[in-house]
C-alpha cells in the first residue's frame, strides 16, 4: 500500500532495541515498588559487601533508578530523529518525574510501603542527572548522531 511505512526485520529490531530497555526499566522500577519493605531490607542485609549496602540506601536507589530511566528515554527519543535539545531534555525529564509520581502513588497501596514527596524529589534529582549526563554525552561524544540527517 503506498504511503505505508515498511516494518522489515531491521526496523522491528531497531524499534525493539530502543523501546524494550525503557519498558523493561519501568517494569523493574514497578516491581521494586511492589516489594514490601521487609523484603527489601532482607535483600539489603544479604548484600555481600559493606559498600554495596551503603549504595543501597533509599537516596541512592531512587536517584539511580530515575537517572537510568531518563537516560533511556533520551536515547529512545534521539533514536526517532528528535534533534531539538529542549524537547529531548523536557520530555526525558518530565517523563521520568511523572513516572516517579505514579510510582509513589503506587507504593501507597503496597503493604509496608508509603508515598513520599521526598522520594519524588529524589526521583526528580535522578531524572535531572540522567538527562543532563546523557545530553552532554550525546552532544560531546556522539558526533555521528549529531551529523546524521533527520528522517522526518
Amino acid at each position: 500500500m503506498p504511503g505505508m511505512p515498511s516494518f522489515g526485520s531491521d526496523h522491528v529490531i531497531r524499534l525493539a532495541s530502543y523501546w524494550l530497555p525503557v519498558i523493561g526499566w519501568m517494569t523493574f522500577i514497578f516491581l521494586l515498588s511492589n516489594t514490601t519493605s521487609s523484603t527489601l531490607e532482607d535483600v539489603r542485609e544479604g548484600l555481600p559487601y559493606q559498600i554495596l549496602r551503603a549504595l543501597s540506601t533509599q537516596e541512592t536507589v531512587h536517584t539511580v533508578e530515575f537517572a537510568v530511566l531518563a537516560a533511556l528515554t533520551y536515547r529512545l527519543l534521539f533514536s526517532h530523529d528528535v534533534r531539538r535539545i529542549r524537547y529531548l531534555v523536557a520530555v526525558s525529564l518530565l517523563g521520568a518525574v511523572a513516572y516517579g509520581i505514579s510510582d509513589e502513588f503506587h507504593q501507597g497501596f503496597v503493604a509496608g510501603r508509603d508515598s513520599s514527596l521526598y522520594d519524588v524529589g529524589l526521583d526528580a534529582l535522578g531524572a535531572c542527572l540522567g538527562t543532563g549526563v546523557t545530553a552532554l554525552a550525546y552532544y560531546f561524544f556522539s558526533s555521528r548522531w549529531r551529523q546524521r540527517p533527520a528522517t522526518h
